[in-house]
């Protein structure tokens, strides 16, 4: 995400009701992507230069409207096709859970025929509903810019803020999501955009979401043990995959001290959760030994 892979996921899936993030620190990436874009769907496009006042928020805000207007045109178009082809909105069902009331209506609804099919259809249509535009800001971006003329811009003006400013102007219903670290003066920017507040009707516009790893490095930052963080992040996933393998007899699995180089998960304490599985600080040393496999080949 960080190297610009989802840059325009949303309208690509977001159609078929899958929300996806964009990360919008990247300004210039931002910038070709709506001057391709805009292209493609005959769209106007006018250049924000690096000559123009707040071009990094300017940029953000004009790419994030882009891609909402594309990805509402595509529900609509969605909205209006008929069921009895092989087109998107079959698909958008298709991909639905099969927990989910649209879904179960929609089996229902292939099962009938006449008019009860027409009405049902009817219904499905209003349960279509875009993926959700969400963005990504990396909280540590936040040194000084400066001016053409060598001068310092305002705090406001840094990477981070100018991003989040650009996302808060926007047009988008979705979430930001705050990675790689706290940083209080960032989140305290929030409060003056109000799309981060209830409007009359108590529905938000735009809401935050945290990195699970950052709340949890900074709820244990007291007991100086990153190694409980690191345990805490992996054990849910670690515990998943080992599930998802079928592991019926013990084997054993290293990862090369992600995410923070050879601070990494405590042996003994991992051996004591899941003696199945050792992670270790280098893969290397088992390879060797011929009682490994490195997790991430198993993806």
């Amino acid at each position: 995400m960080g190297l610009g892979y989802t840059i325009d996921s949303p309208i690509k899936v977001g159609k078929y009701g899958i929300t996806s993030v964009v990360s919008i620190i990247e300004d210039h990436l931002v910038e070709q992507m709506r001057e391709v874009i805009c292209t493609q769907e005959n769209l106007p496009y006018e250049k924000i230069t690096n000559k123009d006042e707040d071009r990094r928020a300017k940029r953000v805000t004009a790419y994030l409207n882009v891609l909402n207007e594309i990805l509402n045109r595509q529900i609509e178009k969605i909205k209006q096709e008929d069921f009895e082809t092989d087109s998107d909105i079959n698909l958008y069902f298709e991909y639905l859970p099969e927990t989910s009331v649209a879904k179960k209506l929609y089996l229902e609804m292939l099962d009938c025929r006449g008019e009860k099919r027409q009405l049902l259809q009817k219904a499905l249509r209003h349960h279509i509903l875009a993926g959700s535009i969400d963005v990504n800001i990396m909280t540590k971006l936040d040194k000084t810019n400066y001016d053409d003329d060598g001068n310092p811009l305002p705090v406001e003006y840094c990477d981070a803020m100018a991003a989040l400013r650009g996302f808060a102007k926007s047009d988008v219903n979705g979430s930001i999501v705050f990675s790689a670290g706290l940083n209080p003066r960032l989140f305290g920017y929030c409060e003056t955009f109000s799309d981060f507040f209830p409007n009359r009707d108590g529905k938000i516009k735009k809401t935050i979401l945290r990195n699970k790893f950052d709340y949890l490095r900074g709820h244990y930052a007291d007991a100086g043990a990153d190694f409980i963080i690191y345990q805490r992040f992996f054990f849910d996933f670690i515990q998943y995959f080992a599930a998802s393998l079928h592991m019926s007899e013990p084997q054993v699995f290293a990862v090369a001290g992600y995410p923070y180089g050879n601070q990494c998960l405590g042996l003994d304490m991992v051996i004591n959760y899941f003696p199945q599985i050792l992670i270790g600080q280098d893969v290397s040393i088992y390879n060797q030994k011929g009682i490994v496999r490195d997790f991430w080949d198993q993806r």
